[in-house]
């Protein structure tokens, strides 16, 4: 009779252990939270691994790499602030309520992640496949969301311009708020991340859009 034991195969340190929840979204959030106070160049896997509770090796198992990671990080977070920006554009109200909704959604999620702009730069300018079709998914969601926050209603009409146009005045006066930081701090006398700076911000530069918007 044989009583040869088969030996359980030894699993692979990078490969999650059956009921070992969902550590794909563990490590995602984990590389979220460094880069809300690292540069994403300071950020390195085994940090990662360590914040996240896992082994570097299961890191690279679900994103090969770094940069795949950041990919994956910034998917999670434009995601995050495409939904809202959906609820805002698709909600009920007039055009400049939705426009000073929608900067303000970019300005809080970018006081939250201060790396956002500078971690999009780094995967839209990546050779990854994955990077330019997170370019090309993120752009198009927005230039729809863009359309129809344009799209003229009755009584609230806006003059004819390019979607792209507005977009680029939203990030850029979304990223100002970060960039020109001191500046605003020594010239306002407040913590420009502060909840009622942005609301002020927000609602005097969607002031300033609204009227340029207006036919004239």
């Amino acid at each position: 009779m044989n009583m040869t034991k088969t030996r359980p195969q030894k699993r692979s340190a990078g490969r999650p252990e059956a009921g070992s929840g969902d550590k794909q979204a563990d490590i995602i959030e984990a590389t979220l939270s460094i880069l809300r106070t690292t540069h994403p160049d300071a950020v390195t896997v085994i940090e990662v691994a360590r914040h996240a509770g896992v082994d570097p090796a299961m890191v690279r198992y679900y994103f090969k790499n770094k940069e795949g990671l950041f990919v994956a990080a910034a998917k999670t977070l434009m995601g995050r602030l495409l939904a809202r920006a959906t609820e805002i554009v698709q909600g009920e109200g007039e055009i400049g309520p939705k426009i000073q909704e929608r900067l303000k959604g970019m300005l809080t999620i970018l006081v939250e992640n201060p790396f956002l702009h500078t971690l999009l730069n780094r995967v839209y300018s990546s050779e990854s496949a994955e990077g330019r079709q997170l370019m090309a998914d993120v752009n198009g969601r927005s230039m729809v969301l863009m359309g129809d926050l344009l799209r003229a209603r009755p009584g609230d009409p806006v003059r004819a311009i390019d979607p792209r146009i507005l977009q680029c005045a939203l990030i850029g006066l979304s990223e100002v708020l970060l960039n020109a930081r001191p500046l605003i701090e020594y010239m306002f006398g407040v913590e420009a991340d502060s909840q009622d700076f942005v609301d002020r911000y927000a609602a005097a530069m969607a002031d300033l859009l609204l009227r340029g918007l207006a036919p004239g």
